[in-house]
């Protein structure tokens, strides 16, 4: 799980516009490819997503190619699917 929230301090775009439409065409392309699961954006600034990956360098290939990275900071979080946990821990 990777959550976002926006960078404090961070310099203005200089094409806002472009820049997003970048980050747009990368979402596309990681939800397609299914390197996303999904992808939510907050009310407030910032998001939310479901990654798989192969390993942790490839994640962070992912993140650090986002165009919009220098924009957010990063807190990733592995999860598990909860009915496989119940069935490692035997329940």
């Amino acid at each position: 799980m990777i959550l976002t929230t926006p960078r404090a301090g961070t310099e203005p775009l200089e094409d806002r516009a472009a820049t997003n439409r970048a980050a747009k065409a990368a979402l596309e392309k990681w939800l397609a490819d299914g390197a996303l699961e999904c992808a939510y954006q907050c009310l407030g600034g910032g998001g939310v997503a479901i990654a798989s990956a192969d390993s942790a360098e490839e994640l962070l290939a992912t993140i650090w190619s986002y165009p919009l990275h220098d924009q957010f900071e990063w807190h990733v979080e592995p999860v598990v699917d909860v009915l496989k946990a119940f069935e490692i821990g035997g329940g």
